[in-house]
């Protein structure tokens, strides 16, 4: 039940009166619940048209690959529709913006990078066996995407070069997807 929030939200804007509202993914439909709302400008992170595309080439078996063409069809749909009614959209890639500009035809798409920077670090003894280790919500579809294309395209000349080179997959809630690599 959303009416909690909506009503909370819509008493914030009265109150406030801000010039611009910031949507985080999935809350673009407070558009449509409350009338007031001023220009927005959504914080999409990832290309969820991208996100869909690149996992159809992951599909195993025909119905899982009806299930991802008609999703890619879904949040394309959804994408244009939302993306167009805000005045700008933030994501944190290059390629997530062209899907968005080029294919979506979104205007005003800004890249605001996110991660951190490393510092450099002394050298260390290498293990006998070298791991990867990929750490993350498993239940996260740009995170499944990402350990299916490394397992399926990636792993193999790493553990071709390295036999004894081990590869972790860690993180909550892996679905039959991740839970098949192991």
């Amino acid at each position: 039940d959303v009416r909690p929030f909506v009503k909370t939200v819509a008493e914030t804007i009265r109150v406030h009166r801000p010039s611009v509202a910031l949507f985080w993914g999935g809350m673009e439909y407070l558009r449509g619940e409350i009338p007031e709302m001023p220009l927005s400008v959504s914080d999409r992170v990832d290309c969820m048209t991208l996100v869909g595309w690149r996992a159809l080439a992951h599909a195993r078996g025909y119905a899982e690959l009806r299930r991802r063409v008609t999703h890619l069809a879904h949040v394309a749909r959804y994408e244009f529709q939302m993306r167009h009614a805000s005045a700008a959209t933030i994501v944190v890639g290059k390629a997530d913006a062209r899907v968005l500009s080029r294919i979506i035809g979104v205007r005003n798409v800004l890249v605001i990078p996110n991660g951190v920077d490393v510092p450099r670090v002394a050298a260390v003894k290498r293990s006998a066996r070298p791991t990867v280790m990929f750490t993350g919500i498993m239940a996260y579809q740009p995170n499944i995407d990402a350990v299916q294309y490394f397992a399926d395209e990636i792993w193999p000349t790493v553990h071709g070069r390295l036999p004894n080179a081990v590869f972790q997959i860690v993180g909550r809630n892996p679905g039959p997807a991740i839970v098949e690599l192991q």
